[in-house]
C-alpha cells in the first residue's frame, strides 16, 4: 500500500495521439501543461486494458510524452496469410526508432533518422515522424514508456481527462476502484452521442453508452464544462434509472492573446486579412457545415461574397458520416470561395484567428464550444448557434441563432460582410461580455476538486 495519498493523472489518450489535434486533445494538452507546473510530484499514468491497471509512465519520458515532444509508438497491425512473410516497413521503422532513442551517439541518431526518412519516401505513408510544427517526434516503444502497475490505495486520486473511452473496460475499472478504494475523478466533455445518436456510427454510440453509464455509477466525481451538460447527464441518468456520481461544473480555459493583431505569421496563399469568415471544427454532421455551405451559395448568388472579396474557411480534420459535405469541399464547385484547411499547427491557427474578419460556429449541439472562446480571445466577433451549452456561453453576448435558421444566418453574415463597423462593434461587445478563464486557473480548480479540497 502507498505510504500517503497521491495524485495520479491519467494521460492515456494524450500520450497516444499522433494526428492533428482535436478539441479534446487540445484541452488535455493545456491541462497537462498546467498540472506539470502546479503538481510536480504528480504521478502520470496510462490505463492498460490488457492488464486492467493504471501503469506509471516512465520518469525518463513523462515530460515529453505529456507535452508535444513524444508519443507512444503505434502498434504494428497483425498481418495474416502470406503477407506476414513480406517485409513490414512499420516494424523496421520502429526497430530503427528504438535504436535512435536509446543510442548515446548523436551521429548515429542522426543517421538513423535519415534512414527512416528514406524508407518513408519510397511510398505514401501515415507514419508520424514529425509533429504539426515540423519538429522530430519521438515515438517511444511501449516497454520504454510504460512502467509497472501502480499499487493504488485508499486516499489515492486518479484524475482522468482522457477521451479514449473506446479503449477502456469501464466495468473492469469500476472493479479495480472498489478493490483498491482509490478516488476516481473523470472529465466528461459531453454526452452528445447519447442525445443525438444519429450523428455517430452505431457501434461508437454503443461503446460510449457502456463506458459512461458505468462511469456515472462508479466515479466519485464527474467534472463537466457547462451547466447544460450537467443537466443533460442528470436527465439522462434519471431516464435510465441511474444514480449518477457527484457532478461539478468547471468551464474550459483560454490563454490566447487578446487583441486584433497577429503574430507576424503569413496567411496561406489566397487569404487576405479581414477578408474571410472562419469556422474551426472537425468535419462531421453535428457541426453543421452543410448550413454554412448552403448560406454561402446564396451569398455568392446575390454577389455579397464577390462584392466583399470574401472567403469561407473551414479548419479541421476530416471526420465521419459527412461524405456529402466533404465531396463539396473536395469537388471544386466552390473553389476560390470556400477553403478547407485540414492540417494546421497552433501557430498557423493563431494566424488564422488573428486575421479573420469574424468567426462562425453553427453546431447543432455542444458541451462547451472552445473555438467560440478562442475567437473572442483574439478579439473577433462570432456568430453561434443556440445548440446545447453554446446558448449559455453566448446568450446576450453574441448573435445566437437556431442551427436550422438559414435565413437568419444569411442576414447576419451578409451584414458583417457588408458593414465592417457592425462586426467591429459586435467584437467589442462580445469581448466585454464573455469572461475568459486561464488554463492555469481551470487546472488548479480541477485538481482541487479531484483531491476533495475544491
Amino acid at each position: 500500500m502507498p505510504a500517503s495519498p497521491r495524485l495520479c493523472i491519467d494521460a492515456s489518450s494524450l500520450v497516444r495521439w499522433t494526428g492533428p489535434a482535436t478539441g479534446m486533445i487540445r484541452v488535455e494538452s493545456e491541462l497537462a501543461a498546467c498540472a506539470r507546473r502546479q503538481v510536480p510530484d504528480a504521478i502520470w499514468c496510462f490505463y492498460d486494458i490488457g492488464t486492467n491497471t493504471f501503469r506509471s509512465i516512465s520518469k525518463a519520458w513523462a515530460d515529453k510524452l505529456v507535452s508535444s515532444g513524444a508519443r507512444l509508438a503505434p502498434q504494428s497491425p497483425v498481418r495474416a496469410g502470406w503477407v506476414r512473410y513480406m517485409p513490414d516497413r512499420t516494424r523496421v521503422l520502429m526497430a530503427l526508432e528504438r535504436l535512435r532513442l536509446t543510442t548515446g551517439r548523436r551521429e548515429l541518431a542522426w543517421a538513423l533518422d535519415r534512414l527512416q526518412r528514406l524508407l518513408l519516401a519510397l511510398r505514401s505513408h501515415r507514419f508520424p515522424i514529425d509533429d504539426d510544427a515540423g519538429e522530430r517526434l519521438a515515438l517511444v516503444p511501449f516497454d520504454l514508456a510504460i512502467g509497472e502497475p501502480l499499487a493504488l490505495g485508499k486516499g489515492d486520486v486518479v484524475l482522468s481527462a482522457s477521451s479514449d473511452w473506446w479503449t477502456r473496460d469501464a466495468a473492469a475499472i469500476a472493479r479495480l476502484k472498489r478493490q483498491a478504494q482509490f478516488r476516481l475523478v473523470v472529465l466528461c466533455y459531453d454526452i452528445i452521442p447519447l442525445l443525438f445518436p444519429q450523428f455517430f456510427p452505431e457501434a461508437d454510440v454503443a461503446r460510449f453508452r457502456t463506458y459512461w453509464e458505468e462511469m456515472f455509477r462508479s466515479a466519485d466525481l464527474v467534472i463537466v464544462n457547462a451547466r447544460r451538460t450537467k443537466r443533460d447527464i442528470e436527465d439522462y441518468c434519471a431516464g435510465r434509472g441511474l444514480q449518477p456520481a457527484a457532478l461539478a461544473v468547471v468551464p474550459l480555459g483560454c490563454d490566447l492573446p487578446t487583441g486584433r493583431g497577429g503574430d507576424g505569421g503569413r496567411l496561406r496563399p489566397g487569404l487576405e486579412r479581414d477578408r474571410y469568415a472562419l469556422f474551426v471544427s472537425t468535419i462531421e454532421p453535428r457541426k453543421n457545415h452543410r448550413l454554412l455551405l448552403s448560406v454561402w451559395r446564396d451569398l455568392i448568388a446575390n454577389h455579397v461574397v464577390e462584392d466583399g472579396g470574401f472567403k469561407l474557411v473551414f479548419v479541421g480534420r476530416r471526420g465521419w458520416m459527412n461524405d456529402e459535405v466533404q465531396s463539396q469541399l473536395d469537388g471544386g464547385a466552390l473553389a476560390g470561395s470556400v477553403m478547407h484547411i485540414e492540417h494546421v499547427d497552433d501557430r498557423e491557427l493563431t494566424v488564422l484567428y488573428a486575421n479573420a474578419a469574424f468567426c462562425l460556429y453553427p453546431s447543432r449541439y455542444e458541451g462547451f464550444g472552445l473555438p467560440v472562446v478562442e475567437a473572442v480571445a483574439h478579439g473577433k466577433a462570432v456568430i453561434v448557434s443556440n445548440g446545447g451549452a453554446l446558448a449559455e456561453l453566448a446568450t446576450d453576448v453574441a448573435p445566437c441563432l437556431s442551427p436550422d435558421d438559414a435565413q437568419g444566418w444569411y442576414r447576419q453574415i451578409a451584414d458583417w460582410i457588408q458593414f465592417p463597423e457592425h462586426r467591429e462593434a459586435a467584437a467589442e461587445r462580445i469581448a466585454g461580455g464573455l469572461k475568459l478563464h486561464t488554463w492555469s486557473d481551470i487546472a488548479a480548480e480541477m485538481i482541487a476538486l479531484a483531491r476533495g479540497t475544491g
